[in-house]
């Protein structure tokens, strides 16, 4: 692997290398949990990656005896370290950097084709699912100071900061479907 390293297969060398040595259901778990759905929904995929990462020789592992289900212990090895440090380090792609794929934004695109109250509804709908995930996100924040996690608090930060920035865009669009209205009305 190279630069062609996937942000799933990253992302699954990262956490392996912040939980240190854990089995791919602690990986899962991870994921499952995320409050971002390109993660959770991820979750599936888990396994098989692990295998395919240490078949690649990016992890090491070893067998659980400790319990009864058995199973294996992953760590990185010093490839997946490496693997690691190049999918974080720069140059950081535009996939990185630029504006991030968003399916409430290319609905929004396409609020014309709605009646208007239709479109009333689906910002007030957006607005009502933005507030539960700022909720969320708080909670993340909350939980990563408690445990002292630095970096995973500087991340649940980052998503927050991208939230709220939804939440101030969506009140702008109800806005400016209200001016919309009012004009039809007057006109």
């Amino acid at each position: 692997m190279s630069r062609t390293t996937s942000e799933l297969e990253g992302a699954v060398l990262g956490v392996i290398w912040q939980e240190g040595p854990c089995t791919a259901y602690t990986v899962r778990k991870r994921f499952v949990a995320s409050p971002s759905p390109q993660w959770s929904g991820s979750a599936g995929a888990i396994y098989p990656l692990v295998r395919r990462l240490e078949k690649k020789r990016l992890l090491a592992s070893r067998i659980l005896t400790s319990t009864k289900r058995g199973g294996r212990l992953y760590t990185l090895s010093s490839a997946g370290q490496k693997v690691l440090d190049e999918w974080i380090k720069p140059p950081l792609s535009p996939m990185v950097t630029g504006v991030p794929a968003d399916p409430l934004r290319t609905r929004i695109g396409f609020l014309g084709a709605l009646i208007p109250a239709r479109r009333r509804t689906f910002i007030e709908a957006a607005l009502r699912g933005n507030d539960v995930e700022i909720q969320t996100t708080l909670v993340e924040i909350k939980d990563s100071r408690e445990k002292n996690d630095h970096w995973h608090l500087l991340a649940a930060q980052g998503a927050l900061a991208c939230l709220r920035a939804r939440r101030t865009w969506l009140r702008a669009a109800a806005r400016s479907l209200h001016r919309k209205r009012r004009a039809a009305a007057a006109g």
